[in-house]
């Protein structure tokens, strides 16, 4: 399952089709020594990402100068993470994995790979999960608001979890009093936002894609936004009976987990 970088900031309120926010939105490193000497080749990323692995429980993969790659058959295309963003970015990813029981970290999700570039037929996306190899890629750079990497980081492991052969998809789906609309989520028109998306029981215009996306779209609203995930919960009852059904889910899959929207 893929995050599309063009959907970045979208709790923002940016659209589908602005671009993604300036630098300065992103990592502030105005308190940085620029003659501090390199601590190695990698600038010390490699050290921290074993420290990041022997913390969380999670082996962490940090893309460095020359681990440039282009996969022809797969059309992915992944580049080195800058080290100083990269150092900035772990305790960020860090502070949300450690939320995640070990049934989670260390469980579902083994390994975090970080590139400074991640493509898709051409298209960046910010994050990908791989349930089979209980992987999540991730996309890092200096326009990257660190919130938007904990989101993305939920909306992946929302994906490990959803995509679980022990995951009701059947229950899941149930719910819906709408069909999903495929390509049809990206509204070229503009017709299809706020109170239409809500009231087909979607928590955004992307969750209306697929189940995939319906789910991992709820998981990180109800994470990162919880206040507004209640409210509207209490005014669209498919999206209520979805958040009930995320707290079973959770229990299950992340037992004694502490849920923010609850």
């Amino acid at each position: 399952m893929f995050r599309r970088a063009r959907q970045a900031g979208r709790r923002r309120r940016f659209g589908p089709n602005d671009p993604l926010p300036e630098p300065d939105d992103g990592f502030d490193f105005s308190d940085d020594d620029e003659d501090d000497p390199d601590e190695g080749p990698d600038g010390g990323l490699l050290a921290a990402a074993e420290e990041f692995s022997a913390r969380t429980g999670v082996r962490l993969f940090a893309a460095i100068p020359d681990d440039d790659e282009e996969d022809v058959e797969t059309q992915e295309a992944k580049g080195p993470v800058e080290a100083r963003v990269g150092m900035r970015a772990m305790p960020v990813i860090g502070r949300a994995i450690m939320m995640y029981p070990t049934t989670i970290r260390g469980g579902l999700l083994r390994q975090l790979h970080l590139y400074g570039r991640f493509r898709m037929r051409g298209i960046p996306f910010l994050g990908c999960a791989q349930p089979k190899r209980a992987r999540i890629n991730l996309a890092i750079r200096r326009k990257t608001p660190p919130g938007q990497l904990q989101e993305t980081l939920h909306h992946e492991i929302g994906h490990l979890i959803e995509m679980h052969p022990d995951f009701p998809a059947g229950r899941w789906e149930a719910l819906n009093s709408h069909p999903y609309l495929g390509q049809g989520h990206r509204d070229r028109e503009g017709k299809f936002r706020g109170e239409a998306v809500w009231s087909q029981g979607f928590i955004s215009r992307y969750a209306s894609k697929n189940r995939h996306e319906d789910f991992a779209e709820l998981v990180e609203v109800a994470f990162t936004e919880p206040r507004r995930a209640h409210q509207l919960a209490r005014e669209y009852p498919v999206i209520g009976a979805k958040l009930a059904f995320l707290d079973d889910t959770y229990a299950r899959f992340a037992p004694g987990m502490s849920l923010p929207w609850r």
